[in-house]
């Protein structure tokens, strides 16, 4: 929705990009990620559905199918 925006670049959305890859990165390196990844309540569920987000949002496909 604000990639459409007039006020959003290339840039914005490249660091945005950056940034979210690097957050999915320490999501499945971390001990942190790595435990809530193995939860088997809500936070697996909620873990999944912020990998899934990310992964769709930074066109990492593979992953997301996962």
């Amino acid at each position: 929705m604000i990639q459409s925006s007039k006020y959003w670049t290339a840039q914005d959305q490249a660091g945005m990009q950056q940034w979210f890859s690097d957050f999915l990165n320490w999501m499945q390196t971390s001990k942190n990620g790595m435990d809530e990844m193995n939860a088997k309540n809500n936070h697996g569920d909620w873990y999944d559905a912020q990998r899934l987000s990310m992964a769709l949002f930074i066109g990492t496909k593979d992953l997301a199918k996962k």
